[in-house]
């Protein structure tokens, strides 16, 4: 599968994976382990039987230069159940079932069709928590309280020189609502991660607004196939203008409309 479709279902277990601390008896830290296991193994929420996922969050990114270039803000809500997954945001969608994967750029007018790989996904996964597992020993937590008049508890870790080194993340600010037992915020503050622009990444913030492990105001389409293509090779009249590219294996080439 390509990095498009990994991109916007990974984003938020990645934003999880990177604030999490070494195992140990502190509460603070068992509280956020153990909410930390709904987002943990993608494969479980796709083995929860009929139920559907909700993930309703935004991530701001804010670099040296943002001042005058302005900061980046994505809205991104996602769906998940045990065979398919639907992303929507403000610069790509995604849509996935058991033979498909379409990536929606409507910027460049592209739509690119995928196989539905998910070994792939598996291994990144893996790889994720290897990251993880680096944290938890190069971090500590650096204060830890509820914020006044609320439920809101934050947590503050601070990571080690060595930390900072290896993973360009120097500090990880989370909020969690004690009541209701969910995430709200995630900042990350970088040391020296550049992004693809070469602009340096001072943080990236995550609100998270609605979080349901059983979503019942959506259905999710067994086939998107017939919601982008008309015949094997021809998208449908709505994305008149788009171009094709098949990446799939049996594929492998590109057709314009």
């Amino acid at each position: 599968m390509k990095k498009g479709i990994l991109f916007s279902s990974s984003l938020i277990i990645v934003a999880l994976c990177c604030s999490f601390l070494a195992p140990g008896k502190d509460p603070d830290i068992e509280e956020v382990r153990s909410l930390y296991k709904k987002f943990n193994d993608v494969s479980a929420l796709r083995n929860a039987g009929e139920k559907l996922f909700f993930l309703d969050y935004s991530v701001k990114t804010v670099t040296k230069d943002s001042v005058i270039d302005g900061i980046k803000n994505t809205e991104i809500r996602m769906w998940v159940d045990n065979k398919k997954m639907e992303v929507q945001s403000n610069e790509m969608q995604v849509y996935q079932d058991e033979k498909n994967a379409f990536v929606v750029l409507p910027s460049r007018k592209l739509i690119m069709r995928n196989d539905p790989d998910r070994r792939e996904n598996k291994v990144k996964i893996n790889q994720i928590n290897r990251v993880q597992d680096t944290l938890f020993a190069l971090s500590k937590v650096v204060s830890s309280g509820l914020i006044k008049n609320t439920t809101l508890k934050r947590i503050v870790l601070e990571v080690n020189e060595n930390g900072k080194r290896l993973l360009k993340i120097s500090k990880l600010t989370f909020v969690i609502d004690t009541r209701s037992h969910e995430f709200k915020s995630l900042k990350l503050d970088y040391s020296g991660s550049e992004n693809r622009e070469g602009n340096r990444i001072m943080y990236v913030y995550y609100d998270f607004k609605t979080i349901s492990m059983d979503c019942k105001d959506k259905i999710l389409n067994n086939n998107f196939s017939p919601l982008f293509m008309k015949s094997e090779n021809n998208l449908i009249d709505k994305y008149q203008g788009y171009t094709l590219v098949d990446n799939r294996v049996c594929a492998n080439k590109i057709h314009s409309k």
